[in-house]
């Protein structure tokens, strides 16, 4: 393969890079499911206006509509300027992935009449999708007013984005006295995944909710949004400052929510009106589906009904499921539903809110209806007030006819947003698009130095990718939030553990140092270090002269070996505290065997290795352990360019503790008893033999490989591992660096390395390769899944590179990649692999 110039070569690179980090690699069955992350990216990432709008384009309010894109001038609603106009309005749409989409959206229009005149053009390049031919809209009533537009985008899928045009041209300076031209609701919709648009997002840094629950530890969740109004994922710690009252906070920490377990509580409001008796059976299925969509442990859910009729009642608002993590309870809730009664909007949202303000972790409120407020006793604004003192966003969904105004204003000012649902059937998605919304949130967690009633100034600032910095500033008072601790009972259960199946009456002493009443107290409790749901049960005081004295019993059904674990929450209506905030307390179980120490002796730590060195060869040594049934191998294939990881656990029997013949890899059925081929022991410890094949090793090199072991014993307990600084058993140790077989061999920076920017430029060091007249050097900066720098080196005649001092100083700091490619003397590729390494630049 021959290159006629070295800019098509760092394509090819680039695209190699792309490829590899988005590739998968398949072993023991373990393949990432990168299918919900394509969802939520596909569902969030839509429309945005390109540029600046030309001629009178300007964003208005129309017929109760917000936000409404209109060509014409506000004050007179006509486009007459006194002279001829014309403006072009632009939007992208991603549609990566989609393989049949439409563009949807809802006009307005009236102009002079004839097709020649005032024209009116949606266009994709110099294709015109639609066009006015009429000199008014219709609406379904047959009159002027807005009419719904549908166009199929199929003919332009292929590529990741959409460029649309809206274009207005009044041709000449006469007959311009009419309404213009809006347009609403734009989006793409696709018969795979449904509708595909949220409201467009917010650029820079919003503090979406600040945590003093638990104080004096404090947890701001917040989004980060570029430019564009995309969510940045990709920042850490090192990205953000953080002031509190005007003093730098030092330590803290930042982690994304869909990456860590946080709780979400959120309230459901679903119109049971009677204008849904035909659409009833279908939201139903679409509000149990999104309880599916459900994973966290501590996840939980309340229902709350308008337009009620039930017993329970109140002015048609029904709480039909208080909060549970119980998902089938909930699911069972939604099927009482029943299309009746009128819509008391306000009374229905007020309620949830409530209930939602009373709950930990992340919280929000979601509301579906397809009618106008009706019945309420509550205001719009007691709604929004009380949402925004307990800092809850609300979301609302529209179905059908629906007052926008009173959605869109309680949304907008809760810090939440509006979707309007053409159909039933969108509903599912746009419950995702909401979910997906909420956890794409920062946890900035630290101690606070201030006491109970002060004034807490929060000023938050973060460098993003491309070198921008957006900021945000909010106060708060710090409450004094409810205090928790167990009861004399409860504390010595935790020491002893009681009989297995019996019931456990659990107790805490709940007090508020503000004097505020205790509004609810909460027991969740789940399995013993199981990854199980947690079971929430309702707290009593246990008498009127003892009010700070909860209790509860935990049936015994519930409490068998190994036991339970359970936290408690307490609220005063205004603020939850968690506690244990960050783990558990325990009753019962088995007291584990401790854990001895397993050292790694071979591959050491960071090593590289070569296919010809090695002949395809790995050999794990580490030390031994006495009274050992198996021995665990853990390998952890990181993905160099976006972050995947991919385990691989293989058993190794050793020849001590072997006997039978199933099968030793434990791909089969049965206990694996059988020596595993090639684990050997020895006076200096176990040694285990990997002979791989050039196809997986070269697959292999595409990754960073680190490692680790663990030691079972004949019952299945742990008794041996691999440790980290903190002493606390992990999985994966140490690095590995495979080389290509048919690679040029690198050498320096070796992977992981850290250069200082205030030292000299780094030497890049590769090994000879036979048959190469010149070697070029490509480094590749990256910016979320994409590069905002390539650099290249072409022409090197020697095996390494000192890098210049200019280009030195420009290398932003953060994560790089680098590779070598060698070229015969006719220009020809050699050899055909490559390699990857990394580094970091501080």
């Amino acid at each position: 393969m021959k290159y006629n110039n070295l800019s098509r070569l760092i394509t090819v690179i680039v695209v190699m890079f792309t490829f590899l980090s988005l590739s998968t690699f398949t072993m023991a069955n373990e393949t990432p499911d990168l299918s919900k992350d394509l969802v939520s990216y596909n569902s969030n990432n839509l429309t945005a206006v390109k540029g600046t709008p030309t001629g009178l384009w300007n964003k208005t309010d129309i017929d109760n509509k917000l936000d409404v894109w209109y060509y014409g001038d506000t004050s007179s609603m006509t486009y007459n300027t006194g002279s001829t106009t014309k403006g072009d309005l632009t939007m992208t749409f991603d549609v990566t992935g989609l393989t049949s989409a439409s563009l949807e959206l809802d006009t307005k229009y009236k102009t002079e009449g004839g097709t020649y005149y005032d024209t009116c053009q949606i266009m994709i390049g110099n294709d015109v999708l639609w066009q006015r031919n009429d000199a008014e809209s219709k609406n379904t009533t047959g009159v002027w007013g807005w009419e719904s537009v549908s166009l199929s985008l199929d003919s332009y899928l292929g590529n990741n984005t959409i460029e649309i045009v809206f274009k207005f041209n009044s041709k000449d300076s006469v007959g311009n006295s009419y309404f213009g031209w809006a347009v609403d609701n734009v989006k793409v919709t696709s018969s795979g995944s449904g509708s595909l648009f949220p409201p467009t997002s917010t650029s820079g840094l919003i503090i979406n909710q600040i945590d003093m629950g638990n104080f004096p530890s404090v947890d701001i969740y917040l989004s980060v949004n570029d430019a564009n109004g995309d969510f940045v994922s990709t920042l850490t710690a090192s990205n953000f400052k953080l002031k509190e009252t005007g003093s730098v906070v030092d330590p803290f920490t930042v982690s994304l929510l869909q990456s860590q377990t946080a709780a979400l509580s959120l309230g459901l409001v679903v119109d049971e009106s009677g204008s849904m008796s035909g659409s009833m059976d279908d939201a139903k299925i679409a509000v149990k589906d999104f309880l599916g969509l459900s994973t966290g442990a501590q996840d939980q859910f309340s229902i709350v009904s308008i337009g009620s009729n039930s017993a329970s009642a109140i002015n048609g608002v029904a709480v039909i499921q208080d909060f549970t993590t119980d998902i089938p309870a909930l699911k069972n809730a939604v099927d009482s539903l029943k299309a009746t009664g009128m819509t008391p909007l306000f009374d229905g949202i007020l309620k949830s809110l409530q209930l939602t303000a009373l709950q930990p972790g992340i919280k929000a409120v979601i509301a579906f209806t397809d009618g106008s407020e009706n019945t309420s006793f509550a205001s719009k604004s007691t709604v929004i007030s009380y949402a925004q003192t307990a800092g809850i966003p609300v979301y609302t969904i529209g179905i059908g006819y629906v007052n926008d105004t009173e959605l869109i204003n309680i949304a907008n000012q809760t810090g939440g947003f509006y979707t309007k649902a053409n159909s039933i059937s969108e509903l599912n998605t746009i419950y995702q698009s909401i979910q997906g919304t909420i956890l794409k949130q920062y946890q900035m967690s630290f101690t606070s130095n201030l006491t109970s009633g002060d004034n807490a100034c929060y000023d938050i600032e973060a460098t993003l990718p491309d070198g921008s910095v957006v900021s945000s500033f909010q106060c708060e008072v710090v409450p004094g939030p409810p205090q928790i601790s167990l009861d004399s009972d409860t504390k010595d259960m935790t020491q002893t553990a009681p009989p297995w199946n019996e019931d456990l009456t659990i107790g805490a002493i709940i007090t508020d140092p503000d004097g505020d009443e205790i509004k609810a107290v909460n027991l969740y409790y789940r399995t013993r270090q199981s990854s199980d749901s947690f079971t929430k049960l309702a707290m009593t005081a246990l008498s009127t002269t003892d009010p700070s004295h909860f209790t509860v019993i935990v049936p015994g059904t519930d409490y068998d070996n190994p036991g339970i674990e359970f936290y408690f929450t307490a609220s005063d209506g205004v603020i939850t505290r968690t506690e244990p905030a960050k783990s558990y307390f325990e009753i019962g179980g088995i007291t584990p065997p401790p854990v001895e120490k397993i050292y790694l002796l071979n591959p050491k730590n960071n090593a590289v290795m070569s296919y010809g060195s090695t002949t395809g060869k790995i050999n794990f040594l580490f030390t031994k352990v006495s009274s050992v049934s198996k021995y665990m191998l853990h390998i952890e294939l990181n993905d160099l360019l976006n972050g995947y990881t991919i385990p691989v656990a293989l058993d190794l029997i050793p020849p001590s503790s072997a006997s039978g013949t199933t099968d030793p890899w434990g791909t089969g059925s049965g206990t694996s008893t059988t020596a595993t081929p090639g684990f050997t022991e020895s006076f200096l410890g176990m040694t285990l033999s990997l002979t791989l094949d050039t196809t997986i090793w070269d697959t292999l090199s595409k990754y960073d490989l680190t490692w680790g072991i663990e030691a079972y014993d004949s019952n299945d307990n742990l008794i041996a591992s691999t440790f980290d600084t903190d002493d606390t058993a992990a999985k994966y140790i140490n690095k590995l660096k495979l080389i290509a077989s048919n690679a040029i061999a690198l050498t320096s920076p070796t992977p992981g390395m850290v250069l200082d920017k205030q030292d000299s430029p780094p030497v890049f060091k590769w090994e000879l390769y036979q048959g190469v007249s010149t070697y070029t050097l490509i480094l590749a900066h990256t910016s979320g899944l994409g590069f905002d720098a390539v650099i290249d080196k072409p022409g090197l005649i020697l095996n390494l590179f000192t890098m210049d001092d200019s280009t030195w100083a420009s290398m932003p700091k953060d994560q790089w990649y680098w590779t070598v490619l060698g070229f015969d003397a006719s220009g020809g590729l050699t050899p055909s692999d490559f390699t990857i390494f990394d580094f970091e630049i501080k």
